[in-house]
């Protein structure tokens, strides 16, 4: 199936912040998108993208065939603003992780 993301011009900016921030930083993001990727493919589930409250982060959902929800998280942006996400094991530097 595919992937639609409800506000491309946010996730643009989003993209734009990851390589203002390069490195580590703009690799979580990539990481982060790949895995998403792989389990909408894996299992041909449609992935929908929306904006969270946090800037630069997303709620996501993946979709079953039949329009039943799989699964559904964040892929939060740390590091610059109160997220009300927790990390175990958190870099110390700006970057996106996925909570389910």
């Amino acid at each position: 199936m595919k992937t639609q993301i409800t506000d491309i011009q946010r996730f643009r900016n989003t993209l734009k912040k990851a390589r203002e921030l390069g490195g580590e930083s703009r690799l979580s993001l990539i990481n982060c998108l790949k895995r998403l990727n792989e389990i909408r493919r894996n299992r041909d589930y449609k992935l929908v993208m929306s904006p969270d409250f946090v800037a630069h982060s997303w709620s996501f959902g993946i979709y079953r065939k039949d329009g039943i929800l799989s699964m559904n998280g964040g892929l939060i942006l740390h590091g610059f603003e109160e997220t009300f996400s927790v990390e175990l094991d958190g870099a110390s530097y700006p970057h996106w992780s996925l909570h389910t």
